[in-house]
């Protein structure tokens, strides 16, 4: 009975150590019934949005490693801090890539990259083009979505 009762102890204290611990990045509920979404809030001088990590991951893959020659991506230097990331992404000599993204997530292609109609970036690791660090956002924003001005991270 006592090597029972050890056993079911046993299995309790695994489930509960193995249970993944809460993201501090914000969850949503998706358009899906009861999943999960990660995204990162942006805030614009015209208010807040939220940018979907799995996005982000797409237009970093879109992307890739190698900066672009005349368009994107383009190395991106910061002095802000991106907290929920690789350390690596704010290492002060290690270079990022900046790709843009519209508000609705969908991607910026490279034939078009010269629309100036966002404020979002998806920051990544030059390094190996795979390690994202984050999203980005220029501060000011006009009217018809056109973003200038100092780029901050989203949290």
């Amino acid at each position: 009975m006592l090597f029972k009762n050890m056993m079911v102890f046993s299995v309790l204290v695994a489930s509960v150590l193995a249970s993944p611990t809460p993201d501090p990045k914000k969850k949503s509920k998706s358009k899906k019934k009861n999943e999960e979404v990660i995204a990162y809030t942006c805030k614009s001088s015209v208010g807040e949005f939220d940018i979907e990590e799995a996005w982000a991951t797409d237009a970093m893959k879109e992307a890739g490693p190698l900066e672009g020659v005349n368009a994107f991506p383009f190395v991106f230097t910061t002095t802000h801090q991106f907290p929920e990331a690789d350390s690596r992404c704010n290492e002060a000599n290690q270079p990022l890539l900046s790709y843009p993204i519209n508000k609705d997530g969908s991607l910026i292609l490279k034939a078009n990259s010269n629309d100036p109609t966002t404020p979002v970036r998806v920051a990544y690791l030059k390094l190996d083009g795979t390690t994202l660090c984050g999203v980005i956002s220029h501060a000011n924003e006009d009217g018809s979505g056109r973003g200038s001005g100092e780029l901050v991270p989203c949290v």
